[in-house]
């Protein structure tokens, strides 16, 4: 009984883990100038358009600008794209 319950936990635990590796909440650069930046999120997450935001803010500042989002999109795969332009 005691042997069935630890292979119950060990199962349980990977299926967490490799779960909670599908949850993507970087934001990836899709293109980056001085004057735009766009960014890959997973739209099924509010943390993957609040980093995009995030990097959005820090890449317009290295120009003296600030960031200001034009549009997002998504897709059928779950991953969204935000396009941010960056102004003075």
């Amino acid at each position: 009984m005691e042997k069935k319950l630890g292979m119950k936990l060990v199962v349980a635990s990977s299926l967490v883990v490799l779960i909670s590796g599908c949850v993507v909440t970087e934001a990836r650069v899709l293109t980056a100038t001085p004057n735009t930046v766009s960014y890959q999120y997973d739209g099924a997450t509010r943390y993957g358009l609040e980093n995009a935001v995030k990097n959005a803010k820090a890449h317009c500042a290295k120009y003296g600008k600030s960031a200001e989002l034009e549009n997002t999109t998504g897709n059928t795969f779950g991953f969204s794209t935000a396009v941010f332009e960056c102004k003075k």
